[in-house]
């Protein structure tokens, strides 16, 4: 039998500190703990965990330095203590804000960065009733189409459950026949508020559909406004995407879903609509997300948000 040994914790009150959208802990990682960007567009919580790292119980304090931070304690009774962190954004002035969360010990300090980024009067009139982001992306479910458009008979129907989400949209009666742009297609509509003109990527979190027709791809098409609709095809790269392609296990197994991406220039910022339409029957939408810089790492993508609402419903 080989050699077998144990590895104990130290018999001491240690603690580190985690955070929200990091793999590293503190104190013993060199750099700053900066918890995601919040903005108040996108209004969500964020949280902070504290942790024994030896064998003995914790005592520390934690505490902000900016009256617009609240702290909650998870209430769950573990050996962990988690601090979920929420803003009070009537609080925050327009523009980019950094408060800070101190978590003391006997022996310990670390300073938790948090910076937040709140909308301006005009930029909230602009958002209202929209999907909205100032700084990042912006992550909608596909069943909250506020529009859904059916075409003689032929359109976008819910499936509750399906997938990752609370659902997936999927075109039926599932027999019916493709539809090219441009004649009138079954078509998702989306209102966002975008901050700045240039390059949007468009990224579909389709169902793991396989290429079961054989004279034809699985399409859909994206667009803004009034562009021409660019058409997505899951198979355009037969040897690549098909279930006999060499990635084909390796990938659609572990992710359960399929993606599509297209790239779009915007000539200005402010509101726009994005459609997404029918190509051929068959492709299950799940999630849609929009952003002009790369997403993080994370296996379900950013979590789906509410239409911006200026009063708050």
């Amino acid at each position: 039998m080989p050699p077998v040994s144990e590895v104990l914790h130290a018999n001491n009150s240690s603690l580190g500190v985690s955070i929200e959208g990091s793999e590293y802990t503190w104190p013993h990682h060199y750099g700053d703990a900066v918890l995601p960007e919040l903005d108040s567009l996108n209004p969500r919580q964020s949280y902070v965990d504290v942790y024994a790292l030896g064998l003995q119980p914790i005592r520390f304090t934690i505490d902000a330095d900016s009256s617009w931070i609240e702290l909650t304690k998870d209430p769950s009774e573990t050996i962990d203590h988690r601090y979920f962190v929420n803003v009070r954004w009537e609080d925050v002035p327009p523009g980019r804000s950094v408060g800070s969360i101190l978590v003391k010990s006997e022996n310990t300090v670390v300073r938790v960065k948090l910076p937040v980024i709140k909308a301006t009067p005009e930029q909230e009139m602009e958002a209202d009733g929209r999907f909205a982001s100032i700084s990042g992306p912006i992550s909608i479910a596909a069943v909250d189409a506020p529009v859904n458009r059916s075409v003689n008979g032929v359109g976008w129907q819910v499936i509750p459950d399906y997938g990752r989400g609370k659902g997936a949209y999927g075109v039926y009666p599932v027999t019916s026949g493709s539809v090219l742009p441009p004649r009138e297609a079954p078509g998702l509509e989306y209102p966002v508020y975008l901050p700045k003109a240039g390059e949007y990527e468009v990224t579909l979190v389709l169902g793991p559909v396989m290429d079961f027709v054989p004279d034809r791809g699985m399409r859909i098409a994206v667009s803004f406004d009034d562009a021409p609709a660019r058409i997505l095809d899951i198979f355009e790269d037969k040897e690549k995407e098909t279930f006999l392609g060499s990635g084909w296990w390796s990938q659609f197994t572990k992710d359960n879903v399929r993606y599509l991406r297209s790239r779009h220039m915007l000539s200005s910022s402010a509101v726009h609509s994005l459609k997404v339409t029918m190509v051929d029957p068959g492709v299950l939408v799940e999630q849609i997300f929009i952003h002009d810089k790369p997403l993080s790492h994370t296996y379900f993508g950013p979590p789906p948000q509410s239409l911006f609402r200026r009063n708050g419903d």
